[in-house]
């Protein structure tokens, strides 16, 4: 519960293709304890969505570290 990394630093979207970058979704507050907001994202060109509706609209999710309310 206090594990504040992520798995790509919002530094790093900018080196992804932005062909790339338009298919990927991004969770809501992602990196909102960076300092970094969604529009960020989504001025890249990613698509911003919760959690919800993320793994309903997906056809394969990556949980890094699933919590039991993920389940």
């Amino acid at each position: 519960p206090f594990e504040r990394r992520i798995p790509v630093h919002p530094d790093h979207f900018q080196l992804i293709n932005p062909y790339l970058r338009s298919l990927l979704y991004i969770e809501r507050n992602y990196s909102i304890d960076y300092g970094v907001s969604d529009s960020f994202y989504e001025n890249l060109g990613c698509s911003v969505m919760d959690r919800d509706e993320l793994i309903m609209s997906a056809d394969c999710t990556l949980l890094l570290k699933p919590t039991p309310l993920d389940l």
